[in-house]
């Protein structure tokens, strides 16, 4: 089994895989260590700046929010 942390990812991955347009993450940081929290919304920024996806980001901590968003 993989840490939580690492599943998350791997889902993000797999959504990516289709060639979004949008993704669409809902809570992607629950159940997450501080350190797998910086390291996913590390993730979160490249994929967003890389491949010009948009994304719908829910989440309950705010400050991990306005650290991904642009508006």
């Amino acid at each position: 089994n993989l840490p939580y942390g690492e599943q998350r990812r791997l889902e993000i991955a797999r959504a990516l895989a289709t060639g979004p347009q949008v993704l669409l993450l809902d809570e992607p940081a629950a159940g997450t260590n501080t350190r797998e929290k910086t390291e996913l919304m590390a993730l979160i920024r490249s994929i967003r700046d890389r491949f010009g996806v948009a994304i719908v980001l829910i989440e309950h901590d705010m400050k991990l929010v306005m650290g991904v968003s642009e508006r």
